[in-house]
């Protein structure tokens, strides 16, 4: 029961991709830094999705930069550094939002707000809807649905208490890209 890290990325950088397509086609070279957390395999998987999504979804895409960043203090440093070595960035994609919201944070701290730079994480933490309901920056997340769905943990595990076997032993949760035109539908669907 979980997600596929590989598609969950590749979900995460489509949102990037498809904005990169409809705000910046007309750029040769797109700069995109990237969060990941290289620390846990799943994670590297999931940034292989991110990478694969950008490679193919928006060939004018290109990595300039990476850095760990999986948490919002981390990514707070990182998004320091970047603001001094490539305050031009145009899209900044990670495997999470928390890491991604600290590199916002420190973009906007230098007053870096642009029309063509734009974030994208996953996980839809509070902090990510709440960035994305203000309209700035932050561009879109992704939900795994993981709580919405947690009917799933219990009826498998009757399942298995049961049968003591599984028909279906893997399910993954619905990923879902929250955007600022569905995220007051999305914050609804959580009450």
């Amino acid at each position: 029961i979980g997600i596929d890290n590989f598609e969950y990325g590749y979900a995460i950088a489509k949102n990037a991709a498809e904005w990169i397509n409809e705000n910046l086609a007309d750029l040769e070279e797109v700069k995109v830094g990237v969060c990941n957390y290289p620390d846990y395999p799943f994670l590297v998987v999931r940034e292989e999705g991110i990478l694969a999504a950008l490679e193919e979804i928006s060939p004018n895409a290109k990595v300039v930069v990476s850095a760990k960043a999986g948490y919002t203090p981390e990514g707070v440093d990182v998004g320091d550094a970047w603001v001094q070595s490539n305050p031009d960035l145009n899209v900044v994609v990670g495997i999470n939002d928390a890491g991604v919201l600290g590199v916002y944070e420190a973009f906007k701290s230098a007053g870096i707000e642009r029309d063509d730079l734009a974030m994208f994480g996953g996980d839809a933490v509070d902090d990510a809807l709440t960035a994305l309901k203000d309209g700035g920056a932050f561009k879109a997340t992704v939900s795994t649905n993981m709580l919405k769905h947690a009917n799933m943990f219990v009826d498998m595990s009757i399942e298995l208490a049961q049968k003591g076997e599984l028909e279906n032993r893997e399910v993954f949760f619905p990923l879902l890209p929250i955007t600022a035109e569905n995220v007051d539908e999305y914050m609804e669907s959580l009450e």
